[in-house]
């Protein structure tokens, strides 16, 4: 009985095997989706990596601080960030590194000067409130944020004394 499907036991576990030896050139953790291309009927997608993006809240801002804009997206539905490096040529290209620079983000966000030093600064969502993130990017280096300290409330007055609310 084992003798008959010996042949398609076989080439199975040779498949495994061919298909293990050509994932295992690259070194655990080097992969880099930059250097993947991905053809169709021959032709280079561009983005491939990028992913579906479902409900993403989209803003310019100069991420390298190179005096062009750079574009940002917070996909709302899975909290990613993605970072769009602008070329030289005026082209868009997905920079992984940088999206690794922002905080763990939820719900919403939007880059604006919040300190007016000419950086876009993060606002977010956190904890039935607003959270602000500054940027704390140097010329030519990947975009890095600080977590800004102060809270935002709002002063409501119900009759009975002010009161500070989270916003």
């Amino acid at each position: 009985m084992l003798m008959r499907f010996f042949p398609a036991l076989a080439a199975l576990l040779l498949g495994f095997s061919v298909v293990h030896t050509g994932w295992s050139q690259t070194a655990p953790g080097t992969w880099n989706r930059a250097t993947w291309m991905v053809l169709h009927d021959g032709d280079s997608l561009d983005h491939a990596w990028t992913g579906g993006l479902t409900a993403p809240q989209w803003s310019p801002f100069d991420a390298d601080l190179d005096g062009d804009d750079d574009l940002m997206a917070f996909d709302r539905d899975g909290s990613r960030v993605v970072v769009f490096e602008r070329l030289a040529n005026g082209d868009l290209t997905v920079n992984w590194e940088w999206a690794m620079g922002f905080p763990a983000l939820v719900d919403w966000c939007l880059l604006r000067d919040f300190n007016c030093d000419g950086k876009a600064d993060i606002f977010t969502s956190h904890m039935n409130g607003i959270r602000v993130f500054e940027n704390t990017t140097e010329a030519g280096e990947a975009p890095s944020f600080s977590a800004a300290p102060l809270d935002l409330t709002a002063s409501f007055d119900f009759g009975s004394g002010a009161s500070e609310l989270p916003v």
